[in-house]
């Protein structure tokens, strides 16, 4: 991919998620097949090519903080300097038991609501 510097061992897929342009990256052995297909059971697109103009969303799939107690999963804009883009980002600490293509629906509503002028923190709580 053009401008995309990734570590060995590392994937990564494209997708559009309720219109929006995502970028999954994740080492092997973090769901990352099973995410992308049910991410496409659930309607959304995989996108097949190498421009990563337009990508609005950047999903890290973690497996390394999983054990790390985490009240919320935070979504923040940021600039990724080896990615060459200007997007929100979200990490994922990934468990076996969770639902990980609901959370990248979920932060894909955000950033539309977000795009748009609303702002809800209370989206991303975990009880």
């Amino acid at each position: 991919m053009k401008g995309l510097m990734i570590q060995k061992n590392r994937e990564v897929i494209q997708m559009e998620i309720y219109g929006l342009k995502v970028l999954i990256l994740g080492c092997f052995g973090v769901l990352m097949s099973e995410t992308t297909i049910e991410l496409i059971k659930r309607g959304h697109r995989l996108i097949i090519d190498d421009d990563l103009k337009g990508i609005e969303l950047i999903v890290n799939l973690d497996k390394s903080d999983y054990k790390n107690n985490y009240n919320s999963i935070s979504i923040e804009k940021q600039y990724k300097e080896l990615l060459i883009l200007n997007a929100f980002t979200l990490e994922i600490p990934v468990k076996t038991e969770q639902k990980i293509p609901v959370i990248i629906e979920t932060a894909a509503i955000n950033v539309r609501l977000i795009n748009m002028g609303y702002e809800n923190e209370e989206l991303f709580k975990i009880s």
